[in-house]
């Protein structure tokens, strides 16, 4: 009896091997004609596809040297899923714009682990549904242009208070400017957002901040759900075996705490009171399928969304483009010139003027050192779409339910996309046009073939709209409508129906903080980070692109007696 149902157990796998097998054949034939690498070989590689490849935190790396060598379209497999990395401009902006074309949920669920810890989904990680629409037109009038122009006092504050830290620490102690611009950005999101003072960029009377094990959480949490895209059993069976695995849901459980306590102060305030803030917008919006306010365990991945998802981007592009201009003084100095043009220098007696709005889109060049900084450095390397039908793209058939991976930073580093695409060249944004994209691949496989887009319009979403718009009349930023609609070779905030809806707030943001920072302080690089090169190999992608050790810097101030 125990040999037959060992029999039967072996049959049983090697059927199911079989039709695996047979199954991942099928799929690979109807994308045979397009190039990309081959597996490692080996029985075990033959189940996971290029995850072997793929399973270490500078994955970035491996995919531009694959698309170097493959072109702007190749085909990758892990497991049974079949994926389709896009590095090309033209193509990735057809998918990117295609209303019909979702996010994953089989990809994107695991991101729902770190927002909620009932399984909901936020912005981020849902799929186009109806109160998907209705919650991003909420989020996105708070955060649109207009709405931020009576937050940028708030956001000038909290960067005063950060000039008054750094002051403080000296230029002796290396400071992790990384770490220091996180906890910037995790304090203007809480005030713009949700109109509460999170104090991150306060020093106590002891020299520290409550914040920063808040962040240090945060950021484990969101190692652990990188780890879980590469581990797929890591939630649920090796976190039982493995203390590694114990330890990553164990921050992931600190940080629902964490989101769960501000939206337990935020039900204690009037909603009306919180204005036309993202806290304000959520709190007052019905639930269509009840009738009735949005319950806790809808608001909170929305919440999360935003301070997750949101103080990471900013943080990390601001020390990155500390870190690039910090190597090139002739861009440093440059800079400077054009602060002091705008009359935005201190002198050795005290603060210059302080920046107002109207002047972000005047600082011309710095906006392109920043444009510069986020081509080499996006802050989110790829985002995914599944396509929802059999289609032609790129010259290639697609089938249904195959993942797209539009990788940004691969397209951003491309020779065929971006002249000398390694080298840090502000200059190459001085021309207005030059955003805008020529295709990687032959002529004849530029089309993308599908259905015509009969979805509704996103309030808020179509539009790639910075606090930039607010000034089209500029000359160094004026756009033809016609031009704005070609496809661009600069996406690191995507572009289409699910482009950051928090653009606008990082755009205001980056700007009013480097000027003021760079208009106070000179950043060295600390030998500690072994220069560039040691910079360079400490990229790591955990959900988002970050330095693993921090950026650590010597931040000297250009007149020591000079306050914010």
């Amino acid at each position: 009896m125990l040999l037959q149902l060992v029999a039967a157990l072996l049959t049983a796998a090697v059927g199911w091997l079989t039709w695996y097998a047979y199954g991942v054949y099928q799929k690979g034939q109807l994308l045979s004609g397009m190039p990309g690498p081959p597996r490692r070989p080996g029985l075990l590689n033959f189940v996971l596809g290029n995850i072997p490849d793929l399973a270490g935190s500078q994955n970035h790396f491996v995919q531009k040297q694959w698309s170097r060598q493959y072109g702007g379209i190749m085909k990758l497999r892990a497991l049974d899923t079949y994926i389709a990395v896009v590095a090309d401009p033209l193509i990735a902006s057809e998918l990117l714009r295609d209303k019909t074309l979702d996010k994953s949920r089989h990809a994107y669920q695991m991101l729902d682990a770190i927002f909620d810890d009932k399984g909901h989904s936020g912005l981020l990680t849902s799929q186009m549904t109806p109160h998907w629409r209705a919650t991003r037109r909420a989020v996105a009038s708070s955060l649109s242009p207009q709405s931020l122009r009576t937050s940028f006092p708030k956001i000038r504050g909290v960067v005063d208070r950060l000039v008054q830290t750094l002051m403080s620490l000296g230029p002796v102690t290396p400071v992790d400017m990384d770490l220091m611009c996180a906890k910037l950005s995790w304090d203007i999101i809480g005030l713009v957002g949700f109109d509460t003072d999170m104090g991150a960029t306060q020093l106590s009377e002891q020299g520290q901040d409550a914040s920063s094990g808040v962040i240090a959480t945060v950021r484990a949490g969101m190692k652990e759900i990188e780890m879980r895209f590469v581990q797929p059993f890591r939630h649920n069976v090796w976190r039982h075996i493995f203390p590694s695995a114990r330890a990553g849901h164990r921050n992931l459980k600190k940080v629902h705490v964490l989101v769960r306590g501000l939206l337990k102060k935020l039900r204690q305030v009037d909603p009306e009171s919180l204005g036309n803030t993202v806290a304000g917008q959520l709190l007052r919006m019905i639930d269509a399928s009840t009738g009735k306010p949005l319950s806790d365990d809808v608001i909170m991945p929305e919440i999360a969304t935003m301070f997750l998802a949101g103080f990471e981007t900013s943080g990390h592009s601001e020390a990155w483009t500390l870190y690039l201009i910090s190597q090139h003084p002739e861009v440093e100095e440059r800079i400077l010139q054009e602060l002091a043009q705008h009359e935005l220098m201190p002198g050795p007696h005290g603060a210059g003027r302080a920046i107002r709005l109207e002047d972000l889109s005047r600082l011309t060049y710095l906006n392109c050192v920043i444009k510069e900084a986020l081509r080499l450095y996006p802050a989110v390397p790829a985002v995914d779409r599944i396509a929802p039908r059999d289609m032609h793209v790129g010259g290639y058939f697609i089938p249904k339910d195959t993942l797209f991976w539009i990788h940004m930073y691969t397209m951003q580093r491309l020779a065929s996309v971006h002249e000398d695409p390694d080298a840090f060249r502000p200059e190459r944004w001085l021309e207005p046009s030059y955003v805008y994209a020529t295709s990687t691949a032959p002529k004849a496989a530029l089309p993308l073939q599908a259905s015509s887009d009969s979805s509704p319009g996103i309030a808020g979403s179509e539009s790639d709209e910075s606090w930039e718009d607010l000034g089209r009349n500029t000359p160094a930023i004026a756009e033809p409508v016609e031009l704005s609609l070609r496809p661009k070779r600069w996406i690191p905030f995507s572009e289409g129906p699910r482009s950051c809806v928090g653009r606008a707030l990082a755009d205001m943001s980056m700007t009013g903080t480097l000027a003021t920072l760079l208009a106070r302080f000179h950043f060295r690089l600390a030998d500690k980070m072994g220069g560039p090169e040691g910079v360079h190999q400490s990229e790591e992608v955990a959900i988002t692109l970050a330095p693993s050790h921090g950026l650590l810097m010597h931040v000297e101030p250009r007149h020591p007696s000079t306050t914010a």
